[in-house]
C-alpha cells in the first residue's frame, strides 16, 4: 500500500500573517508541500509532479514554492509527517 499525503498552503496576497510567521518578501504566494508515493525517489514524486504541472498552469502570476517532504518513503510514514508538520509550522 502507498503511503502519501499532500498539503497545500494558500496565503492570498493582502492576508494577515500572525507575528513571527514566516512573511519575508521572497516567500511564495502559495506553497505546495507534498510527500512522494512509496519507495519512490526523493522529490514530489510521480503524482505530486503530475500535480505542480497542472497547478502551474492555474497559477494566474503567482509565485509558487515546493516543498518535498524528506521521509524515506517506505513504513516510516511517521518520520515524513513530523518532517511536514515542522516545515508547515516553520
Amino acid at each position: 500500500t502507498a503511503a502519501l499525503f499532500a498539503a497545500i498552503v494558500v496565503l492570498p496576497a493582502g492576508a494577515p500573517v500572525a507575528p513571527g510567521a514566516a512573511a519575508a518578501a521572497n516567500c511564495p504566494q502559495v506553497e505546495v508541500v507534498f510527500a512522494r508515493g512509496r519507495f519512490e525517489s526523493a522529490g514530489p514524486g510521480a503524482l505530486g509532479n503530475a500535480f505542480i504541472n497542472s497547478l502551474s498552469s492555474k497559477m494566474g502570476g503567482r509565485s509558487m514554492g515546493i516543498y518535498a517532504v524528506k521521509y524515506p518513503a517506505d513504513t516510516e510514514v511517521d518520520i515524513g509527517a513530523n518532517d511536514m508538520s515542522r516545515h508547515i509550522q516553520y
